[in-house]
């Protein structure tokens, strides 16, 4: 949603977006925003991370390019990497 701000030093265009990674709403002056702060975009980037690094894997588990149960699979079940 697109909100003309106006203030003393002019006229401004603001939009109200929704942040992808906790939901609250913000104003920004870009309309390509997704996150509402450097911590929410940091969250959103290690998420995606892990979930890249869980399908790598499946799909090496796949191919038999190691078996399912190795070192990595045990430190991710413990530490809940």
């Amino acid at each position: 949603m697109r909100v003309r701000i106006i203030t003393r030093h002019g006229e401004t265009w603001r939009y109200r977006i929704v942040c992808v990674c906790c939901g609250n709403g913000f104003f920004t002056t870009r309309n390509d925003a997704k996150t509402c702060s450097n911590a929410c975009r940091q969250k959103l980037y290690r998420r995606r991370q892990k979930q890249a690094r869980k399908k790598h894997r499946q799909k090496c588990v796949q191919l038999g390019l190691f078996p399912p149960e190795t070192a990595w699979s045990i430190n991710q079940r413990v530490f809940n990497l």
